[in-house]
């Protein structure tokens, strides 16, 4: 991994970790769900996996479509310890040109 990958998916730990509470015991795994949350940059999207993991961020224009094609997308990976460990682009790029429903459906590199 290079450089500004490692410094890239430090500071994506970071973030992350910090909109993350502490899991609650006793509590059955969430659901699969997307979160939205907006800023004055962009609009940011979060899917997350039955065990609360972000799975998917997205991010375009505050205002924008789901369906609109002005979105870039990464996909998180996580070893078994729930640690980020990697971070990957949909497509291979960081271009506002993907659509946030379609994300599944993209390669990640």
């Amino acid at each position: 991994m290079e450089l500004w990958q490692q410094i890239l998916l430090a500071e994506e730990t970071a973030r992350i970790k910090g909109q993350q509470s502490a899991p609650v015991q006793q509590q059955p795994a969430p659901q699969p769900q997307v979160v939205v949350k907006e800023n004055v940059r962009y609009r940011s999207l979060y899917a997350y996996d039955a065990n609360g993991n972000i799975t998917y961020i997205g991010e375009s224009n505050t205002g924008t479509s789901k369906s609109a094609p002005t979105w870039r997308i990464k996909q998180l990976s996580y070893d078994t310890s729930g640690n980020i460990t990697e971070i990957r682009w949909a497509n291979g790029d960081q271009l506002f040109n993907k659509i946030w429903e379609n994300r599944t459906g993209y390669t990640y590199s």
